[in-house]
């Protein structure tokens, strides 16, 4: 109904539409949400010698370096 009543120009907020739309009795249709197809997972390979693993850690600061 919120994007009907966009597409005719009237623009309000979604909150107001639903707000007023239950107030009134009208059956508000709620979204469904998308399934998300199961992915089996794989366990990962262990180590069996030194530097065979390698992480990396990212960070991102604004602040200047202090010397």
């Amino acid at each position: 109904m919120h994007v009907l009543l966009q597409r005719e120009g009237c623009y309000a907020n979604h909150k107001r539409i639903w707000r007023l739309y239950s107030k009134a009795g009208l059956s508000v249709r709620k979204r469904r949400r998308k399934r998300i197809a199961a992915v089996e997972r794989m366990p990962l390979p262990l180590p069996t010698g030194r530097n065979q693993s390698w992480s990396m850690d990212f960070l991102w600061s604004t602040r200047k370096p202090q010397a």
